[in-house]
């Protein structure tokens, strides 16, 4: 098929220059392997947990205890010192115990616990949850005790001696982690994948650009094939040089290093290919407004950077305001980062079934707008 030979010369091309090898395969891996190991790391080591008790009762006690076989639990000076450390990052993060804890638990009443954290990470949620279990737990233990007709210093003493077995594990509660939480790492390290993918879609772009300035597409298109033919195999090039830059960093990560994506090889290849076609319109629509290689080998960053940050490549876009993350829908990389999440969380296919025909969507149109790069008809727009 023409398509195929004219995909290979188009890919041949792309990987003439030493710059592209080095820029568009062995960077990216490098950088987003390091990235994710790095973080990686980091995770596995001791969490130092800050804490400000402003309530002395038993069930502060008892809750300050029971995270001290989790956590690295330090007790800061007052709150000013607290922030000032999880935001220097000497702690992971930190909370604070209200005042009367202890008897609004006894009085039925759920106490709030003010959590400091700089970032989301899988400490502060596992801290979060089990903050939340344990006010769950003691509220349970009252309700209990208090149907049987204890009150007042009875109650609390009953409540404190409940949870103290507990923590022995004379009384023992048994809790199922399904690990359905979704490292923050996994987002970012996709998401920069996702920015270096978008870059080298946008060379590719800028050679077909520039093959149009120098009349060079002219020329192909007066070849005895049909148009649809050329149109095809530059696509087709351009999708293939994408595969082999996703192949060569889930090769390094996944086989080399060994860390762990939370989904198949499968699922995560898949959305990959979607984005690049996704992608590729994104880069022909750029193409199509920006017809001289010199104008957008300049712009392509205007539109890739900003992007990639409203969609939350760089960033959780839970950081961001409701306004801003109502746009994030707008971008393919959005849907891309979510479905992931999503697959690493225990989802299935059906749970992203909306996310893969959005980037089906996003491709068909952007490359519908974009197709006028694939014309030799203009010299260039711009």
């Amino acid at each position: 098929m023409p398509s195929l030979w004219i995909a290979q010369w188009f890919l041949k091309r792309m990987l003439s220059q030493k710059r592209s090898l080095i820029v568009t395969f062995l960077l990216p891996a490098i950088i987003v392997s390091a990235f994710m190991l790095l973080l990686h790391i980091g995770e596995q080591g001791p969490q130092r947990i800050e804490v400000v008790s402003r309530d002395h009762s038993p069930l502060a006690q008892y809750l300050l205890n029971s995270l001290k076989d989790d956590f690295e639990l330090k007790e800061a000076a007052n709150t000013n010192e607290l922030r000032e450390n999880v935001f220097d990052q000497k702690a992971s993060a930190g909370f604070i115990l209200p005042e009367r804890y202890g008897d609004m638990l006894l009085q039925g009443e759920h106490p709030v616990i003010e959590q400091i954290q700089l970032g989301m990470n899988e400490a502060n949620i596992a801290l979060k949850m089990r903050l939340e279990q344990h006010v769950q737990d003691a509220m349970r233990v009252v309700d209990t005790l208090k149907a049987s007709g204890l009150q007042g210093n009875d109650l609390e003493t009953r409540t404190a001696d409940v949870l103290t077995e507990k923590s022995k594990g004379n009384v023992r509660a048994e809790t199922t982690d399904f690990q359905l939480y979704v490292s923050p790492t996994l987002r970012m390290s996709m998401g920069m994948l996702l920015m270096f993918m978008l870059m080298s879609l946008m060379n590719a772009v800028s050679i077909m650009l520039e093959d149009k300035q120098n009349y060079t597409m002219m020329r192909t298109y007066a070849a005895p094939v049909r148009a649809y033919h050329i149109a095809l195999g530059q696509f087709l090039g351009g999708i293939a040089f994408g595969t082999m830059q996703i192949a060569v960093v889930l090769l390094i990560t996944r086989y080399l290093i060994g860390i762990d994506m939370s989904m198949t090889l499968l699922q995560q290849w898949v959305l990959l290919e979607l984005f690049l076609i996704a992608g590729m319109g994104m880069a022909c629509m750029l193409g199509s407004i920006i017809g001289n290689s010199e104008h957008f080998s300049r712009v392509n960053f205007f539109l890739v950077v900003p992007t990639c940050m409203i969609s939350g490549c760089y960033w959780p876009v839970e950081f961001m305001n409701d306004s801003m993350q109502k746009i994030s829908y707008f971008v393919p990389q959005r849907w891309v980062l979510d479905a992931m999440e999503q697959l690493a969380a225990g989802g299935s296919w059906s749970a992203i079934a909306l996310h893969v025909i959005v980037l089906l969507l996003f491709g068909v149109v952007l490359l519908g707008i974009g197709s006028t790069v694939l014309r030799p008809a203009t010299r260039e727009a711009i």
